[in-house]
């Protein structure tokens, strides 16, 4: 019997279990996931530059991204007219479904304040 290094296989995609199935992927390709790291972090070393007024919105509890990475972007935001708002609901699509017309709330105050 011939043994399987799985070291020496490469994986092209992850199985992913979407909140909306209808429009998200059901598998993730790898080389997809890389290109979004490098952009990420391409995108994160000019937001000092974001003069721009920015609002960011997430779920303390996404189980899609951290929290954390948000806050981050947030405070490197160049910004000074610039909101966090952070909501307790346990999804990643938080502008529609239940809790929804909060995040609007929250977007169009900031919208108000703007103005």
């Amino acid at each position: 019997m011939k043994k399987v290094h799985f070291d020496s296989v490469r994986k092209e995609f992850v199985e992913n279990d979407p909140e909306n199935p209808h429009i998200n992927y059901l598998r993730n390709p790898i080389s997809g996931t890389r290109e979004l790291e490098r952009l990420m972090e391409s995108v994160e070393a000019k937001l000092p530059e974001i003069k721009a007024p920015a609002l960011i919105v997430q779920s303390r509890r996404d189980p899609v991204v951290d929290h954390e990475g948000s806050r981050r972007a947030f405070e490197l935001l160049g910004s000074q007219d610039k909101a966090y708002a952070l909501f307790n609901f346990k999804r990643h699509g938080i502008i529609r479904g239940e809790g929804a017309l909060r995040v609007h709330r929250a977007i169009g105050d900031f919208l108000d304040d703007l103005l």
